[in-house]
């Protein structure tokens, strides 16, 4: 049955080169506009099965709430210049009410002021309360020394980490404010509201989200949007914000960028659409240059690589037909199956080529290259795709589909091989007949391989 495929697939490739021209013209374009409806999804919880528990949380957080993470806003400079920027940026990405709900510039006082002491941990909550036991200034001054004293230089007490470092810095600095107030008082400064200023300082100390040594902040905006929005209107969103807070940052002397999962994940899909077709390129560019070496001719080479573009083509097309999305992992498909399917269009371009230089007429030639080297070309691909197929009983969602993709893709490439790339020789052969011109002799047999099958046959218990 497959002999019988192969002579008449040789046959009407022969006789009916230009139908069957047609004919693959009409699949490449109805495979080549189901390509262009793939969409890229970014995102580890792609690639994880719909019963993680772990996806089942996440995905409840996103049906009770806009977003799964806040956008963060790094901006640099000197502090005051920071602060403004802080202040005039607010405003400004607000309303953009499409892509933003809320910036964040400072901490929360209210909330910290209703829980703040839920939020501390009960052991340092006993040692902090010895701070109010006289509301009074002198004494209250006299406790928190003590409280201070006794969290951070008790025997069995150091600084773990750097974290606990910061924590040190943020109470020394909130403590530098408290005196400030109260120097400015004792200077004859009149400061409204001073007692509630003085309370402040010392419970929250700095209010924007500044690092250590100030020359940071931090500003955190809550997007209207989540990580499961198309990848384009992803990219479109962060970037309208990238724009807005580099824009505004140029008038305060301030550098200014963002960071968090959303950019992330805006980043991963430009790297993938980006570096996908970078990759292909410059595997193909070096196919055909090893092609070139080889053979030692140029335009067989090409119709080889034609051939590889169509069958990933036809690849990648019904693969739509099977997944809705391409993943991180299947991102990069087309290049295994460059890499995988190229392979099919040396055995017949050398077949071909071979039968050509031993005078047999363009319909013997091709009907016993595909006779020879077809079998082994369909067994080659069907097993290698049947493998790839294997990972369908994995757990895991993304390697499932990275086994669906690669299975039937190496099977279609391997088909499209076989029904393109005899075609194109024969349409190179009626169009060199057009123009009086005949293929010019190569020898294709590399004669030392056959040198080294005969010593290895001689010497073969040895070996």
């Amino acid at each position: 049955m497959r002999n019988k495929f192969l002579q008449i697939l040789a046959h009407y490739t022969v006789i009916h080169t230009w139908w069957m021209a047609v004919g693959i013209l009409v699949i490449t374009l109805i495979f080549g506009y189901a390509v262009s409806t793939l969409q890229m999804r970014t995102g580890f919880d792609s690639l994880l099965p719909g019963d993680n528990p772990r996806v089942a949380e996440f995905n409840r957080i996103l049906e009770e709430f806009q977003n799964e993470s806040n956008i963060i806003l790094l901006a640099k400079g000197d502090e005051d210049s920071l602060k403004s920027y802080a202040r005039a940026v607010k405003p400004i990405l607000e309303d953009f009410d499409e892509w933003v709900a809320n910036v964040h510039i400072q901490i929360p006082e209210e909330f910290y002021r209703r829980n703040a002491l839920k939020l501390i941990p009960s052991d340092q909550l006993d040692n902090i309360g010895s701070m109010y036991y006289d509301p009074n200034l002198v004494p209250f001054l006299h406790n928190m020394n003590n409280s201070f004293e006794g969290e951070y230089q008790r025997k069995d007490e150091v600084l773990h980490s750097r974290e606990d470092e910061i924590i040190v810095v943020q109470f020394l600095d909130r403590l530098e404010k408290f005196i400030k107030i109260q120097t400015a008082m004792l200077n004859g400064e009149q400061i409204p509201n001073v007692g509630q200023k003085v309370v402040d300082a010392i419970t929250f100390g700095e209010t924007y989200m500044l690092s250590p040594d100030k020359d940071m902040i931090l500003i955190l905006i809550e997007p209207t949007f989540n990580m499961m929005i198309e990848p384009i209107e992803l990219q479109n969103s962060i970037n309208g914000i990238e724009k807005i807070i580099k824009d505004t940052s140029v008038h305060f002397g301030v550098s200014a960028g963002l960071t968090g999962s959303l950019v992330l994940g805006r980043d991963e899909y430009e790297a993938f659409t980006s570096d996908s077709w970078t990759v292909s390129i410059i595997a193909l560019i070096g196919i055909f240059i090893l092609f070139v070496v080889s053979f030692r001719m140029w335009l067989s080479p090409l119709l080889a690589i034609l051939t590889v573009i169509l069958g990933v083509t036809w690849a990648l097309g019904f693969s739509s037909i099977l997944v809705e999305y391409l993943s991180m992992m299947t991102a990069m498909m087309s290049v295994i199956l460059i890499g995988l399917g190229i392979d099919f269009s040396v055995h017949i371009i050398s077949g071909y080529t071979e039968k050509r230089n031993q005078g047999l007429d363009i319909h013997t030639a091709m009907q016993e290259t595909l006779l020879r080297f077809g079998p082994g070309i369909i067994t080659g691909g069907i097993t290698t795709g049947l493998a790839f197929l294997t990972l369908l009983i994995s757990e895991t969602v993304g390697m499932q589909e990275m086994g669906l993709m690669a299975g039937t893709g190496i099977i279609f490439t391997m088909l499209a091989t076989i029904i393109i790339l005899p075609t194109l020789l024969i349409i190179r052969e009626r169009f060199l007949k057009n123009f009086n011109k005949t293929l010019s002799p190569k020898d294709v047999s590399y004669p030392f391989l056959g040198k080294i099958a005969q010593f290895n046959a001689k010497y073969r218990w040895s070996i």
